[in-house]
């Protein structure tokens, strides 16, 4: 625009401005006219930052956004408005700005998983007339970092546990995701059977946790089943991959008499026998206390 508040039109002469023309046609007297121009506003958008810089999914991301008046002129009031992958989301009043000067506006916006774009536009109501209209949006793209939490293993000792024994299960919890997982928590079910749970600290993505679990061996087949983030605190990129069962069998055992003895080995009516029961286990797991019962001629 025209930066000289004042202009002096001698005879003859003709200004314009704004398409209105001013012209003196008497050519034997001269006259002056005084008008004022106006300088005009340039609104554009300086810079976009977000915070947390690094957002996880499901964060509350803040956007700041800088509004800048690069023209000659002060702005009148005005919008700007925001957009997320070219869906609307918001608009903010501006007031008005002076020629040099700035102002903030922040938005905030729940952070979702994947890639996104975001574009903002000053005068978004296109209430200020400026010097250049074509340079008043901004759009800046960024990547949600999401975690994935999975049951990486299950692991037991002993590893061929008999009835009665202690059981101690190891379950290890992996991040597979590309952002950090916040704290969750971990269940573990023996045939279906809640054992209970344990906390799991934050995880880094590609990092690991492992907690622990014990049980009292009973005999036979055993379903094992480790949940993570059963209740859902950690938002991730993939949320059906949370468990793992396994098998696990505890080890039977296998009794038999071997061999009968006794004593003594000559005998006579009246004598008193003692007879030596030899009770063998040819299992593979430890038998429990048990009973040895002896019949002399299938009596009792």
């Amino acid at each position: 625009g025209l930066n000289s508040p004042l202009i002096e039109v001698g005879a003859s002469a003709v200004a314009h401005s704004k398409n209105k023309v001013i012209k003196n046609d008497d050519s034997n007297i001269e006259k002056m006219v005084i008008y004022s121009v106006t300088s005009l506003s340039d609104l554009l958008i300086e810079g976009i930052t977000l915070s947390p810089s690094h957002p996880l999914m499901g964060d509350t991301v803040t956007f700041n956004v800088v509004i800048k008046n690069q023209g000659a002129g002060k702005s009148a009031y005005s919008r700007v408005a925001f957009y997320i992958d070219d869906i609307y989301l918001a608009f903010d009043s501006v007031n008005p700005i002076g020629p040099g000067a700035t102002a903030t506006k922040t938005f905030t916006w729940k952070a979702q998983a994947g890639s996104h774009t975001i574009k903002v536009v000053a005068d978004s109501n296109h209430n200020v007339t400026e010097s250049d209209e074509t340079n008043n949006e901004k759009t800046v793209t960024f990547s949600i970092l999401a975690p994935d939490l999975i049951i990486e293993t299950i692991t037991w000792l002993p590893a061929g546990p008999s009835k009665g024994d202690t059981v101690t299960f190891g379950v290890t919890i992996k991040n597979q995701g590309n952002g950090r997982a916040n704290n969750s928590r971990v269940y573990f079910y023996i045939d279906d059977s809640s054992r209970g749970y344990q906390e799991v600290p934050r995880i880094d993505a590609g990092a690991t946790a492992t907690k622990t679990f014990t049980w009292i061996a009973h005999a036979g087949s055993h379903s094992i089943k480790a949940i993570v983030d059963k209740g859902g605190w950690v938002i991730e990129s993939d949320e059906n991959n949370n468990e793992k069962t396994v098998t696990m069998s505890t080890l039977p055992p296998d009794l038999i008499i071997e061999t009968i003895t006794s004593s003594p080995e000559s005998l006579s009516i009246g004598d008193w026998v003692t007879f030596n029961v030899f009770i063998k286990n040819q299992g593979s797991g430890r038998s429990d206390y048990t009973y040895v019962t002896l019949y002399i001629d299938d009596k009792f």
